[in-house]
């Protein structure tokens, strides 16, 4: 048996062992931690939800804190760092989705 036969039937062990962990209609699904299926537009959404409300709950300190009624200023500081990691997290989220798009569409077939 020459290597490429072996490495073949490597892979095919391997996308069969998947299959049985997936199942054979994983497609564009993921399983939650109750072990139900979400589509990719689900978790999408609710990524953008998550940035939406962290966006939301670090400018609500604002006023509070321009007009001196802000108790912990700790508080503010760690949701606004929160906030900044989540935009951050998301734009390079994004940076790689579109150089992925920019491969894929320059690749010769």
């Amino acid at each position: 048996m020459d290597i490429t036969t072996n490495y073949a039937q490597m892979l095919t062990d391997y996308q069969n062992q998947l299959q049985l962990v997936t199942g054979p209609e994983s497609g564009n699904k993921e399983v939650d931690s109750q072990g139900e299926s979400t589509s990719f537009e689900t978790v999408f959404t609710n990524a953008l939800d998550k940035i939406e409300t962290t966006m939301t709950k670090s400018s609500a300190n604002i006023p509070d804190l321009i007009t001196g009624d802000l108790d912990n200023l700790h508080t503010m500081m760690i949701d606004m760092t929160e906030a900044q990691l989540t935009v951050q997290s998301a734009v390079q989220v994004r940076n790689k989705v579109v150089e992925a798009y920019n491969d894929v569409k320059n690749m010769q077939f």
